[in-house]
């Protein structure tokens, strides 16, 4: 598959949507999905699975991020923490419990599906220990 681009993005938008959310700035967008890749990237990787944006379930959690990282530029934070929770979700029900900064996995019970079982320790392998 293609890399995201702000195109794949303003087709999860209705186009009155995304013209105000980007104040028709592609550039806009394109900024907004490449933090939401990094973002995503470290949720899927803190469960202990790959991130491989040729899957189609971590496309949508990229895309998903990249409406809330449209919301939170345009001041709506409402929305956006809706959005988030909702790809919180997503993550944890088929990625696993999120481990957060302090090393405690998130109180959501084990994953409902598993896409990729990672290959050896995960902070092994960028952390170098």
């Amino acid at each position: 598959m293609d890399i995201l681009t702000a195109a794949d993005l303003k087709h999860e938008l209705t186009p009155q949507d995304y013209q105000t959310l980007t104040f028709t700035d592609d550039g806009i967008a394109a900024r907004c999905l490449d933090r939401a890749r990094m973002v995503v990237k470290g949720l899927i990787l803190s469960t202990g699975n790959t991130y491989d944006e040729d899957d189609e379930l971590c496309r949508m959690c990229v895309l998903k991020r990249g409406r809330v990282e449209l919301y939170l530029f345009n001041g709506m934070h409402e929305t956006a923490d809706k959005e988030q929770s909702d790809l919180d979700l997503i993550i944890r029900t088929s990625y696993g419990p999120i481990i957060t900064k302090n090393g405690s996995a998130d109180e959501s019970g084990p994953s409902v599906a598993v896409v990729k079982k990672p290959n050896g320790n995960v902070l092994d392998r960028h952390y170098g220990s």
